[in-house]
Formats: structure tokens, sequence, C-alpha cells
């Protein structure tokens, strides 16, 4: 038996190449808002969570921002203090391989975010003399992989 969901619920997007956000979409499931904060033509992939921490991982397809009918723009400011990951693989990756993460910028103590799409979605927050994670492949072959930073 699962436990029913808590709210209120937050919605998280990893923008491939950018910064991943999160917003407070509401309380009631049947009636949950989101204003998309990402430029025009990022991919983002989506996850929810409930007030506990629960999350249903990150669905499927990866979103495509289309620009705003109204003629506004509503994308996010940049960052004071830009944060950044880098890591030395740029193609595929095998099961088992460990993917290196190194972090710069923002401020310590940075929570590395994983998510595989149609699937779970890991935190690891580092203690705050780190910059690196060694985060070892455990998705299925053929999976696609975020992986994303945030600070404090």
């Amino acid at each position: 038996m699962s436990t029913p969901a808590q709210p209120p619920y937050t919605l998280f997007a990893y923008e491939s190449g950018g910064i991943p956000t999160r917003q407070l979409v509401g309380s009631d499931p049947n009636n949950l808002f989101w204003t998309v904060d990402h430029a025009s033509q990022s991919q983002l992939a989506i996850s929810m969570a409930d007030s506990a921490g629960n999350t249903g991982g990150v669905g499927q397809p990866v979103y495509t921002v289309v620009p705003s009918t109204s003629g506004t723009a509503c994308h996010a400011n940049s960052p004071i203090s830009p944060i950044s990951m880098t890591t030395n693989t740029t193609n595929a990756i095998t099961t088992c391989e460990v993917l290196p993460l190194r972090m710069s910028g923002g401020t310590k103590p940075y929570t590395v975010t994983v998510a595989f799409l149609n699937s779970v979605v890991t935190n690891f927050t580092l203690g705050a003399a780190f910059d690196t994670y060694n985060w070892v492949n455990r998705a299925s072959p053929n999976s696609q992989i975020i992986a994303s930073v945030s600070d404090a």
C-alpha cells in the first residue's frame, strides 16, 4: 500500500545545459499551476514532488519550450553567482561506469541531482568542502540521464 501524496506540490524542471528550477505549483492535485520560467527552445525534463519529498520520477518525453503567444517573456534571470557542473564524458556511458562530476561557482554545499527519464530522481548533498562527486551509473542500458547541480 502506498502513502497518498501530501500537498503542497513542487515541480522541478531540469534544463539541458541550463540551471534546474523548482516552483511551488499548488496544494489541490486537481488544480496545479506552473509558469514556464525557461527561455524559448530550452529542453526540459519534468518531475513533481509532494511536501514529504516523494516523487513520481521523471516523465517522458523531454519537452521543448516554445515562444509565448502573448509576446511576454518570463524566463528566469541569470543567477547572481553562476554555478556550473562539468564532466569529462560527452557520449554514452556504460552501466556501472563512474561519471565524475565537478562543480564550481555558486555557494557550497552543492546538491547533485541525478534523474533518469521515465524513472527515479536521486539527490546527494555534498559536504561543505567538496566540489566533486563520482556517480556510478546504475541506469538501465539506453536510458537518458540528467545530472544537475544546485547550491546552498
